[in-house]
């Protein structure tokens, strides 16, 4: 931006409103202005390519995770928040999980690799 040297700062929050309610407000965000990025190193991403399957699911879920080396646990989380089954796994990017002791709702599904987590949301039909 036009006028900023090196050592500005910029300081900004922001207030939320929804509907008719008082305004939710953050806390405050500063940005300094350097005049040099030394380095952020490189990063390459591989694709990573995650099958949930069946979706809604009844009796059990199955995870294919193409491009996750190695998953090392599955997290279900019910919308609440609140953390209903933690599945360990040992070095596979395939896995199956039991759902029948899960009630009929949505989930959140955890799936944390060796370096980074993904999720996704599944619905889950049991009569």
């Amino acid at each position: 931006m036009p006028g900023l040297v090196t050592g500005d700062t910029i300081l900004n929050r922001a207030y939320i409103y929804f509907d008719y309610q008082k305004p939710v407000v953050t806390d405050y965000a500063y940005c300094i202005i350097v005049d040099s990025v030394i380095s952020i190193g490189k990063q390459f991403f591989k694709p990573v390519k995650i099958k949930f399957y069946p979706n809604p699911a009844s009796k059990k879920l199955n995870i294919d995770a193409e491009g996750i080396d190695k998953i090392s646990r599955v997290r279900i989380v019910d919308m609440s928040g609140r953390l209903v089954r933690v599945i360990d796994v040992y070095n596979s990017s395939i896995v199956e999980i039991d759902l029948t002791v899960l009630k009929t709702g949505i989930y959140q599904v955890f799936i944390d690799g060796e370096n980074d987590s993904y999720f996704s949301k599944i619905q889950i039909v049991n009569y």
